[in-house]
C-alpha cells in the first residue's frame, strides 16, 4: 500500500472541497493518506509550509503519491525539488506555474514563486504524472493548465465545467482522480 499526500491550496485546509471524501475513499482501499492543514495567512511562506510538512517527510519513498490542488501543487513541485529518491506518482490539480495576482498589495514576492520550477527534477523523480484543468476555471485559465501540463511533459485532462475543482461550484467528490490514482496503483 502507499502513502498518499493530499495537499490543499489558498485559503483552504484539509477539510474543504473535495479532499475529505478522496481521503476516505483512498483509505477504504487500504493507503494511508496524510492531508495535513497547512498555514494560510495573507503572506504565504513557503518555510512554514515545509515545516507542517517535516513531520511526514520520512515517509516520502518510492510508494509514495502526491495529490496537489492549486498553490498545493507549486509546494508539491517545492518538495520534489528538495527530495532525493524517487516518489511513484504526482497529480496536479488546477495547477499554475507563476503567481497569479500581481501586484501584490505588499510588493513582496510570494515564496512559493521566487524562483522558477526545476521541471527537469520534477519530471525525474516521479514515475507516473497527471494534471487536471477545468474548462471554466475562475482563478486558472486553460493556457496556464496548459502551461503546467507541458512543463511536465504530460497531456493535459480536461474537465469540463466544475470551476476550481472547489466546493464553489459544487465540486465535492473527484471520482476521476480516485480512479486515476487506482489506476496507476495496479
Amino acid at each position: 500500500m502507499s502513502t498518499i499526500f493530499i495537499i490543499h491550496g489558498s485559503e483552504d485546509d484539509a477539510t474543504c472541497h473535495w479532499y475529505p471524501w478522496l481521503k476516505s475513499e483512498l483509505e477504504l482501499l487500504g493507503h494511508t493518506v496524510i492531508a495535513p492543514s497547512f498555514p494560510c495567512e495573507d503572506e504565504y511562506v513557503l518555510s512554514r509550509w515545509f515545516d507542517t510538512l517535516a513531520p511526514y517527510m520520512k515517509y516520502i519513498d518510492e510508494s509514495a503519491i502526491f495529490i496537489g490542488h492549486s498553490r498545493g501543487c507549486a509546494f508539491v513541485w517545492r518538495v520534489l525539488e528538495k527530495i532525493e529518491k524517487p516518489i511513484f506518482a504526482a497529480f496536479f490539480v488546477a495547477g499554475f506555474t507563476r503567481y497569479l495576482w500581481y501586484p501584490k498589495p505588499s510588493g513582496k514576492l510570494d515564496s512559493f514563486y521566487e524562483t522558477p520550477f526545476d521541471w527537469e527534477k520534477i519530471r525525474s523523480i516521479v514515475k507516473h504524472i497527471k494534471t487536471y484543468q477545468s474548462t471554466n476555471d475562475h482563478y486558472v485559465p486553460m493556457e496556464m493548465g496548459q502551461e503546467v501540463a507541458d512543463a511536465l511533459g504530460v497531456n493535459m485532462t480536461i474537465v469540463e465545467n466544475v470551476g476550481h475543482f472547489s466546493k464553489r461550484t459544487g465540486f465535492m467528490k473527484f471520482p476521476l482522480l480516485l480512479e486515476d490514482v487506482k489506476e496507476v496503483l495496479k
